[in-house]
């Protein structure tokens, strides 16, 4: 059964209410007011996500969270951990799993920590500094953690060098006794930026940019770069792309058995328009051959967009080893008004940004993107910040999902835990949906599950304005959404609907409609 979590945080009381539950296609109020599914990581039972959140607003502290599930979906417990008077977030930092214990790592805090979980319990057990070994005075930002053997872990982060040259600062952690050695690589007079690192037999592959110069400027200089290291932390070799487009925030990489690297990436060129600059990026996967030669790049998702960390997080193997499944955001301008400040067009659309995930086969052909974002939402933000395959196929990704209201203080944010098919469908059978009845009417709906309890999914097919109507069964309107590109999936919470029967009302650009009964439960 396809299974989604929106975890809107609130109060510590609504936390045993929430852990009695046995579904995760609702809406929980775990542990406080504001939290982020970070990471995601499966374990012979289940899996658990590790995030981050705040029973509080402003951000003025940050806590963790941990929360264990089965594969069935239900929840076995909750943890919250206050840190106080941290304000940094934090996404996808890789976690490390040994028999009972985690690791993985803060980077909200000075200097940042590696953190010990029991995952049994969600106690941190131990928190261990890491510095700048340049300047304790400048926090290192911390990108990934990595186990190298039974004793060792390796922490990927980016110092300051002189106070002027961000660098690669590479450290061996002792998980018995806390020791840390470090070690550095940088590019001439570049910054460099390594988002993530795999661990080979013979050495490391990191995977990241490198950039030089003023990004509001026309002269900035910015590509994406593949290094080779050796046991000793030496470097053997390096892939740099070349001077078209720009490519920048590269997050995740697989290394495949024959030695060749795939790698996530964002490509664009910044563009000056009257008196203002205007850019286009796209999220795009790559790959380089075993000696760092360039063999394919795609971009994909459907729009250019204006942001460059909006991308894919998150990369790993498809289940059936004939391709690559990747996940993240990306902006989508057809449904929204371009948001600045508190102007807004004329139609008073809104602004999203949508949770994208996206499968490339291993000759860089695109083969299906599918888009979710939840219905609701004034300017809103889904995204996946790392993704597991489930034993019994298909995959599960943790997320965000928020909304931000005008009005100070009334941010929302949701932890998303989803379950999607081999295809990246919530909706079962979206990637068969082929229109086969009346041509003179819309589309089926395509609505998933019914009977609903908490969400109900609605897929939409079409690359065309449509929208959406529910109502009860005498007519009151109950919400309504719009979506105007295909392959999206519209998230739309159900859960404080009285039981009963209710009314899905489609229509399309040209003014015909659909309906389909469904129920509450």
């Amino acid at each position: 059964m396809l299974k989604l979590i929106l975890i809107n945080l609130f109060s510590l009381t609504n936390l045993i209410a929430c852990i009695s539950q046995t579904r995760i296609d609702s809406l929980y109020p775990l542990v406080s007011h504001q939290s982020f599914g970070d990471m995601i990581v499966g374990t012979k039972d289940g899996f658990f996500v590790i995030g981050h959140g705040t029973d509080t607003v402003p951000w003025n502290s940050l806590g963790s969270i941990f929360t264990s599930y089965n594969y069935d979906g239900s929840i076995n417990f909750s943890k919250f951990t206050l840190d106080q008077n941290e304000e940094r977030f934090y996404y996808d930092l890789n976690c490390i799993l040994i028999n009972s214990l985690a690791y993985t790592v803060f980077v909200g805090t000075t200097p940042i920590q590696i953190v010990q979980f029991n995952i049994n319990t969600g106690e941190i057990i131990h928190r261990y500094e890491i510095l700048n070994q340049f300047d304790n005075n400048i926090p290192p930002y911390s990108y990934s953690i990595h186990q190298i053997d039974s004793i060792h872990l390796l922490i990927n982060s980016s110092v300051l060098f002189n106070h002027n040259q961000n660098i690669t600062q590479l450290t061996l952690f002792n998980r018995f006794n806390g020791s840390l050695k470090y070690y550095f690589n940088r590019y001439f007079d570049f910054d460099q930026e390594i988002t993530n690192v795999r661990v080979l037999p013979n050495g490391y592959v990191l995977g990241g940019y490198i950039r030089k110069g003023d990004p509001w400027k026309l002269d900035f200089v910015s590509h994406a770069t593949i290094v080779w290291l050796d046991r000793n932390f030496n470097e053997v070799k390096r892939y740099i792309s070349n001077d078209e487009p720009w490519e920048i925030a590269g997050k995740d990489l697989v290394v495949n058995q024959d030695g060749s690297v795939v790698s996530t990436n964002c490509i664009g060129r910044k563009y000056k328009v009257g008196f203002n600059y205007y850019d286009e990026w796209r999220p795009t996967i790559y790959k380089v051959d075993s000696t760092g030669k360039f063999l394919w790049q795609r971009p994909m998702g459907r729009n250019s967009y204006i942001d460059i960390h909006y991308t894919f997080n998150c990369l790993i193997t498809s289940n059936q080893g004939d391709g690559y499944i990747a996940a993240g955001a990306q902006t989508n301008f057809n449904d929204s008004i371009y948001y600045s400040g508190l102007n807004y067009n004329e139609k008073g659309e809104n602004l999203r940004f949508e949770a994208l995930i996206s499968k490339i086969s291993n000759e860089g052909d695109s083969l299906w993107s599918r888009w979710y974002y939840k219905s609701d939402f004034l300017f809103s933000i889904s995204e996946f910040h790392d993704i597991i395959p489930h034993p019994e196929g298909g995959y599960l990704l943790s997320g965000e999902a928020n909304k931000e209201l005008l009005s100070p203080g009334k941010t929302e944010i949701y932890t998303w835990v989803l379950y999607v098919d081999e295809y990246g469908c919530a909706v079962p059978g979206c990637q068969n949906i082929v229109k086969t009845d009346d041509p003179t009417l819309p589309d089926p709906i395509r609505l998933y599950p019914n009977p609903a309890t908490d969400v109900l999914y609605v897929y939409q097919q079409e690359d065309e304005m449509i929208e959406y109507l529910i109502t009860d069964i005498q007519g009151k309107t109950m919400t309504n959404f719009t979506c105007s590109q295909g392959s999206t999936t519209v998230v739309t919470e159900v859960n404080i609907y009285p039981s009963g029967e209710y009314i899905l009302i489609k229509t399309d650009s040209h003014g015909r409609t659909r309906s389909e009964k469904w129920i509450k439960i």
